[in-house]
């Protein structure tokens, strides 16, 4: 069932509130009125002197006023845009959380883009950690070329990581300022990054809190030295003098998409310098502690070596990283003892210490698992109960010829968090689909939504005007719990309990041109469920890419501009193809496997064919390909 754009509209705004602690509440915020005579300029520069006087409330205020001028005036919107959801963000203000979102991204589609140029700049460095090295560089292009397309780019940015696409507020976005905010509290051992923060702060924006961390001092533990170098003061003395106790700070990220934990090391560098991020435990030791010269007082023991196993011991408990490569020294320790039983103590060779270091440290400079880690991570959206959304697009020309887009929404919500415990079932749900249509700068141009039956197994159909304005497409499914006796009348107060979307591919719209043979989309799927009305859908099937090994594949097709000959009827053949596609290395093979030509006669210039291919002999499991072609006897 199709719910009108403005009950759409209410009923967002409604959850909203309940979601998000009054979220829209901000629209309404009492404000100061902007005297007529000044600028936004000066606008900005106040909320400025109220905010570091400690005003902020009336900062955010002003600025709010500030949105109210007439829009000839010159706008640094970009900039209150920025300042206006730091502020909010860092004083935790949830009922400004909707409208800084909105001042944020309406920031980027301003014309003074790049006046000053030196803020949008810093907004490209604060984003960095989050881009691709190519989706980087190609911004800052853009920034030197002083191109328009920046704005959009950086604007559809967030609005992809939305994880509520139907709601005003970008959890995503604010999570992204809130850990900045928490980490120029707390990383300030350094200011070397785009968030003034020591290099833990690049890490926390990213990732968020570490699933595990530890902090300490290394090289406390004399204990452990003394286990492989003989009880002497003066030997002891002198490994002391490279041991700077380096200050330490290890996180691990267990939950993230790789193959093993992902571990990141913070420390002093060489045991005393900068504090900063670094590729391993050997950083943390001044390297004249590894050369020959420094035994001369040590008795042949190299310093940095027993700083190295040292080091290890201390963090072997915290992850099996570390306790293996603690291992594999303490092996080689026991090696050298093992050649002269009857030495007190025997150091492994200057040659072999030095390999196991090297190899270390180029291990540690290509970590694995630090490039397998996402660009980033949102802790919000992996507290939502996920939804997964498949979407078929279908393009077509409707009877006069304009391009249509018929969009198919299929959700499976899974892993619902609230159960009846007594009951033992999972709850009765009512799921809703949004289709949120954007232009190229990524501007909200229409919504559609739709609650489809019980019946029709969370499947929606959206038919649209595909019009070359419109960009960029967004599918969103929330599942909303009903009680066991709903009240239609408050069902739009509900707030989702599941929540899921999908971007959209933009496809080009079909040809008008009457002089030439068109096709729609080729529609393959599964028939539709009992109970569905069919005189919803352009065709009598439901999309899938993957069917029942027994069921017909069922195929659907229309063809346009068809030629009529002399005696009012048009003729025209379809070849169908089913292959099996298999990769060996590079190459892809194809193994045609279904060939199939039908023939038609069509008095109209305009043919509309649906057909079932009979698949059930094919292997399942095994990749598939369909294609189809039209051919007209006329030259088309």
């Amino acid at each position: 069932m199709k719910i009108p754009l403005k009950n759409v509209r209410r009923r967002l705004r409604t959850v909203s509130i309940l979601a998000f602690g009054g979220a829209w509440f901000a629209a309404d915020i009492p404000h100061k009125l902007v005297r007529a005579q000044e600028t936004m300029a000066g606008a900005y520069q106040k909320g400025l002197e109220q905010r570091n006087a400690g005003d902020w409330k009336s900062a955010l205020d002003t600025w709010l006023a500030a949105r109210q001028m007439p829009t000839q005036q010159e706008r640094p919107d970009f900039g209150i845009g920025i300042a206006f959801i730091e502020l909010a963000v860092r004083q935790n203000a949830p009922e400004y959380y909707a409208v800084a979102c909105e001042m944020y991204l309406r920031g980027f589609l301003e014309k003074n883009l790049f006046k000053p140029k030196n803020e949008i700049r810093q907004e490209i460095e604060r984003l960095a950690p989050l881009l691709r090295e190519k989706q980087y560089a190609d911004w800052n292009l853009s920034l030197s070329q002083n191109d328009s397309s920046l704005g959009a780019k950086m604007r559809g940015f967030w609005i992809e990581k939305d994880p509520t696409p139907t709601t005003e507020t970008n959890e995503r976005l604010l999570e992204h300022w809130e850990r900045i905010a928490y980490a120029r509290e707390h990383f300030t051992k350094a200011s070397n990054t785009a968030y003034a923060t020591d290099d833990r702060g690049l890490i926390y924006v990213k990732f968020g809190k570490p699933d595990k961390s530890k902090k300490g001092f290394l090289g406390t533990n004399k204990n452990e030295s003394r286990n492989w170098v003989p009880i002497d003061f003066e030997i002891e003395r002198q490994i002391d003098t490279f041991n700077t106790l380096p200050e330490y700070e290890v996180w691990r990220y267990s939950s993230l998409p790789a193959d093993e934990p992902i571990i990141y090391l913070f420390g002093n560098k060489d045991g005393a310098g900068s504090y900063g991020l670094r590729s391993g435990v050997e950083d943390f030791i001044p390297p004249r502690a590894f050369s020959k010269r420094s035994t001369r007082y040590t008795g042949g023991f190299l310093p940095g070596a027993v700083l190295q196993i040292m080091f290890y011991a201390e963090l072997r408990t915290f992850d099996p990283f570390f306790d293996r490569r603690y291992r594999e020294l303490e092996s080689s320790w026991v090696q050298a003892t093992a050649s002269d039983p009857f030495a007190q103590r025997l150091s492994p060779s200057h040659n072999l210490l030095r390999g196991i270091t090297a190899h270390y440290e180029n291990r540690d400079a290509d970590n694995v698992a630090q490039k397998q880690a996402p660009l980033d991570r949102s802790t919000y959206e992996e507290s939502l109960n996920p939804i997964n959304v498949a979407h078929y697009q279908t393009r077509l020309l409707d009877e006069k010829d304009q391009p249509k887009l018929a969009v198919t929404a299929f959700s499976f919500v899974e892993n619902l968090a609230s159960v009846n415990a007594r009951e033992k079932k999972a709850p009765i749900y009512q799921l809703t689909h949004t289709l949120i249509v954007r232009d190229k700068n990524w501007r909200e141009t229409d919504r559609y939504a739709d609650t489809p039956p019980v019946s029709y197994d969370n499947v929606s159909l959206f038919m649209i005007e595909q019009n070359a304005a419109l960009a960029h497409y967004t599918l969103a499914a929330e599942a909303f719990h009903l009680p066991d006796n709903p009240n239609p009348d408050t069902l739009i107060y509900l707030a989702p309990i599941a929540i899921g979307k999908a971007t959209l591919e933009p496809k080009p719209a079909l040809s008008r041109n009457p002089a030439s043979l068109e096709l729609s989309d080729l529609a393959i799927g599964v028939a539709m469920p009992a109970g569905v009305d069919s005189a919803l859908f352009p065709f009598h099937l439901i999309p899938a890419d993957q069917i029942w090994r027994g069921d017909a594949l069922k195929c659907y097709l229309e063809i346009y501009h068809l030629a009529l000959k002399p005696d009012g009827v048009a003729e025209f053949s379809i070849d169908f193809r089913v292959a099996r596609l298999e990769r060996k290395g590079n190459k892809l093979n194809r193994k045609e496997m279904v060939a199939l030509s039908f023939n038609f006669d069509h008095p109209q210039r305009r043919a509309q064919e649906g057909f079932d291919i009979d698949v059930s002999r094919l292997k399942p499991g095994v990749g598939k390909r369909v294609a189809c072609t039209t051919r007209s006897p006329l030259s088309q």
